[in-house]
């Protein structure tokens, strides 16, 4: 990457407002790489952020907690087998050090965490500077924009997991919005001999059908 090459991003600057700005691609420091980004998502945090809503993320920002892309550069102390890797990134920055950042638990950090999108600028960019330990390697059969919306599996996996689904239960979703849909799937894989999912907008109920719910409630 060439020295004052133009990295193009998409800046939140309040009240609904977005701006392309043209800024010099960051470098990579020790520990870190350079993204390519090649995906990055619109989620309802994001919506809620450029409403004003979020009660953390401040103007001007660039926003994108869900983004995926290509390693272009690496930065001191990275393997160099990174370089050129396709990969998805955790937008949780932690210290790295702590027993929650060692068992991949970020978000509870001993010394908190910063949010790429939310606090720090994030993924609505041509290019993005990133910790080595928050990418993960994408296999050839997940697109870049299917790792970008990654961090909407967090939820519904945890919640299968807690609860315990064994071959053969029955289970009952609340709600219908995207985080449902996919138990839905999730309670499928883990052997559920019925799933039942009760929500309130027809288009989404639909789609559950269609994704294998055994019953539908329109509450």
């Amino acid at each position: 990457m060439g020295v004052g090459a133009v990295n193009r991003v998409a800046v939140w600057t309040g009240d609904n407002r977005v701006e392309i700005e043209e800024r010099t691609v960051p470098r990579p420091g020790p520990g870190e790489v350079l993204l390519k980004i090649k995906a990055a998502g619109i989620c309802g945090t994001d919506m809620h952020m450029l409403s004003g809503a979020h009660p953390h993320a401040k103007s001007p920002l660039v926003p994108g907690h869900e983004f995926a892309g290509d390693i272009v550069e690496i930065g001191r102390g990275v393997d160099k087998r990174l370089s050129g890797m396709r990969v998805g990134s955790d937008s949780y920055i932690g210290c790295g050090k702590c027993v929650y950042c060692l068992s991949g638990k970020v978000q509870l950090c001993d010394k908190g965490t910063r949010e790429l999108g939310i606090d720090l600028d994030g993924g609505w960019a041509e290019y993005i500077v990133v910790p080595e330990r928050n990418v993960y390697f994408l296999p050839d059969d997940v697109e870049y924009h299917e790792a970008g919306a990654g961090c909407i599996l967090n939820c519904p996996m945890a919640a299968v997991e807690m609860v315990g689904i064994k071959p053969g239960d029955t289970v009952l979703i609340i709600g219908d919005g995207p985080s449902s849909l996919i138990m839905l799937q999730l309670a499928g894989l883990k052997g559920a001999a019925g799933v039942i999912v009760a929500g309130h907008r027809e288009k989404r109920l639909a789609i559950a059908r269609q994704l294998g719910a055994d019953l539908v409630v329109n509450t």
